[in-house]
């Protein structure tokens, strides 16, 4: 029978099985700590990177490294080139070892109280979430496991996507605009926006129709932006293009363009009010108006977890793209 015992550690059903598929028939001392030296080497490239994730030291690394090559008599890392690089056996068993750290994970969490629980947590969001709620959203994290460590990454909707697909983050916070498979979306929020101009290119007294709108250069958020690929959709289906378009990933940047004059552009109205007061920019009303844009958290369905389901439900909790810089959850 094959067995693996992992020093220190109660043995799990599901973890055992997974081990069946890693070693050979013998008998096995394997740690934890060999398996995250072998899954952070992968994910960073480099035995310091790693150890400097780990908060210890290269010859440390090492060694783990050496302990578990030895565990399966075969190389896992090619050490010749300055990066390291991983062996056809590294690339067979990492699937593998991911499982196991992901089922130890989820093992502590269900033993471990909110205040005592070690791990970290990597957040992805878009730049609204991080101008409006993230702030409060991470306090309340904090305050409800304060061991847990949360590493934020700001970017746009198609980049968080790619980093959940790759396992780069553990749950994003984005507009419900792209396919997500395999992920679990929680609905948040909706974002009101308005066509923004600045004061005196378009009269703010009158409804304007998008025909006429279109006269006028855009200035959008691009097809990297959750909220540009919904706005973009809702413009196509209404047969509205502009004569000319700017895009821009950043909506501050997208602030200045439209101050300067240079076009209309579809905000977050409360936001863009927030960011600037009222009277550098100008509010068009248009008929149909500009949608609301829903806003979602997602997560891996294999990787959900008691401590990404809480996360997410104090996001539910928190979110709110009226006001910006909050820093409270009041």
């Amino acid at each position: 029978m094959r067995i693996l015992k992992f020093k220190s550690d109660i043995y799990l059903s599901k973890i055992i099985t997974i081990s069946y598929q890693l070693f050979p028939e013998q008998y096995i001392v394997v740690t934890y700590k060999q398996l995250e030296a072998f899954h952070w080497i992968c994910e960073l490239g480099g035995f310091q990177r790693a150890a400097d994730r780990l908060h210890t030291s290269q010859a440390a690394i090492s060694k783990r490294i050496t302990e578990l090559e030895a565990a399966f008599d075969a190389s896992l890392f090619d050490r010749s080139h300055r990066d390291a690089r991983v062996t056809p056996k590294a690339q067979e068993i990492r699937p593998l070892v991911e499982e196991m750290l992901r089922q130890r994970a989820k093992f502590e969490e269900t033993l471990s109280h909110p205040e005592v629980l070690v791990c970290t947590v990597r957040i992805g969001v878009t730049e609204l979430t991080a101008l409006t709620w993230l702030p409060v959203w991470v306090g309340l994290i904090r305050r409800r496991y304060p061991l847990v460590n949360i590493e934020p990454d700001v970017d746009s909707s198609v980049s968080l996507a790619d980093k959940l697909a790759r396992n780069k983050v553990d749950v994003i916070v984005l507009p419900d605009a792209l396919d997500l498979p395999g992920c679990i979306k929680t609905p948040l929020a909706e974002v009101e926006n308005a066509w923004f101009c600045k004061p005196g290119l378009i009269s703010s007294r009158r409804v304007v129709s998008l025909a006429e709108l279109s006269g006028f250069q855009f200035l959008t958020q691009g097809t990297l932006s959750g909220a540009g690929l919904i706005i973009g959709r809702w413009l196509n289906n209404n047969g509205i293009r502009a004569v000319q378009d700017v895009t821009s990933n950043s909506l501050t940047a997208l602030v200045g363009l439209t101050i300067s004059g240079l076009g209309v552009a579809p905000m977050p109205l409360h936001c863009v009010r927030g960011l600037i007061g009222s009277k550098l920019l100008s509010v068009v009303r248009t008929d149909p108006p500009i949608p609301a844009v829903p806003y979602i958290a997602a997560s891996h369905a294999d990787n959900n977890s008691r401590l990404l389901e809480d996360i997410v439900g104090l996001a539910r909790q928190c979110c709110d793209y009226r006001k910006v810089f909050r820093s409270d959850p009041g």
